[in-house]
């Protein structure tokens, strides 16, 4: 006896299933594509919560999941992507400026302070050393 799979209710389902995938019908189904799809999301969630301490919005899910599914884009590039972004370097920025202003005045920065040497960071390159300097400079640290 012959078996037929085109002629089994299985062979019939199992086509069924694959045509439905390829036309996108929502089956609730977990087939590889789909688990592929979840793991790109976890990557990307991991990596906007590792780098930028949130979740991914709707805008940057979808761009990135684009980027890695079409794209071929590696985790790595990813993250080396949202270390470009303006939110990433104004937070990093933040952090130096407080650093140096507790370890060097003992104090939070004034919203003046704050913006300059967030700006001598972004615009002109400043490093954390390069803050601490001029912070040494100042005339309150002088009287310290």
């Amino acid at each position: 006896m012959e078996f037929n799979m085109a002629k089994s209710k299985i062979g019939r389902n199992w086509a069924w299933l694959a045509v439905a995938g390829a036309l996108g019908l929502g089956l609730g189904l977990y087939t590889p594509a789909t688990a592929a799809a979840d793991d790109v999301e976890k990557t990307i969630t991991r990596a906007y919560e590792d780098i930028l301490g949130r979740k991914p919005d709707a805008d940057g899910m979808r761009t990135y999941r684009k980027r890695m599914i079409d794209d071929d884009w590696s985790e790595n590039q990813v993250r080396t992507d949202l270390k470009k972004s303006a939110e990433y370097k104004g937070a990093e920025t933040d952090k130096i400026i407080d650093r140096a202003y507790e370890d060097i005045l003992g104090r939070k920065p004034d919203k003046s302070g704050r913006e300059t040497y967030r700006n001598r960071i972004i615009q002109d390159g400043w490093s954390e050393k390069r803050v601490r300097e001029e912070l040494k400079k100042s005339a309150e640290y002088k009287q310290h």
